[in-house]
């Protein structure tokens, strides 16, 4: 009985808060995610420039154009008025703007740690001197394609289980006609790395073992949190 109380609460004040949501002007939250999208992507840009200097210029900024469209569209699923409960296997878009988000900012640690994957730089820095040894092992076991597979298999799954800790329950509870949608945003967040290895005739060539990985990650750690049940403790 108290947890259906609490429940009633919860559904009661989500009501109210989208109700109030409601009465502000559309262009007020619409303006909201755009300037936040701009300035996160502009950090964004600032980062990569100072850690790989060297790197070509159209690149970083066709990837961070990509990263400020996804942060655009997340903020404006996340800010968009709307009950912002969290109820087993309810999902509304502020549930999706999260996922989006967070797989996007999240994944941009491939760029940051592993310059070869997008034929970025060549010369490495701090962040990826830590992963070298991890780069040189995977590279003598096969290879770029076995090494592209580890990338995607070890920073996709990092990722997502990261993301699906923020909206874990309505991961674990997810109707199985939402498995292809939480797929392809999970893809899409990481759209910015995708684009950069297309736009390099090595990398390319090795996209698919990066693709074969990801994937792997994704139905790994998706079937992991469908095993757990997490229950609330507030």
């Amino acid at each position: 009985m108290g947890d259906l109380n609490r429940t009633n609460d919860q559904l009661m004040s989500a009501i109210r808060g989208a109700l109030e949501e409601e009465k502000v002007p559309q262009w007020k939250w619409k303006l909201k995610s755009f300037v936040i999208a701009s300035l996160l992507a502009g950090c964004i840009l600032t980062f990569l420039h100072w850690i790989w200097p060297d790197a070509v210029t159209h690149q970083i900024l066709t990837a961070t154009s990509c990263v400020w469209l996804l942060l655009l569209i997340a903020l404006s699923l996340y800010f968009k008025p709307q009950p912002r409960l969290e109820v087993r296997g309810f999902w509304s878009t502020w549930t999706w703007g999260r996922l989006l988000m967070g797989m996007t900012l999240i994944s941009l640690l491939q760029i940051a740690v592993c310059p070869d994957l997008a034929a970025l730089s060549n010369l490495p820095n701090y962040l990826s001197s830590l992963t070298e040894p991890m780069t040189q092992t995977f590279m003598n076991w096969g290879g770029m394609s076995l090494c592209m597979f580890f990338c995607g298999l070890i920073f996709s799954g990092l990722a997502a289980g990261l993301v699906f800790l923020t909206v874990r329950e309505a991961i674990a509870y997810a109707p199985k006609k939402y498995f292809l949608g939480i797929f392809a945003v999970m893809l899409l967040g990481q759209s910015p790395v995708i684009l950069l290895q297309t736009m390099d005739a090595h990398a390319r060539l090795h996209l698919p073992y990066w693709l074969m990985g990801s994937l792997t990650a994704l139905l790994t750690i998706l079937f992991l949190f469908r095993q757990m049940r997490f229950e609330k403790t507030n």
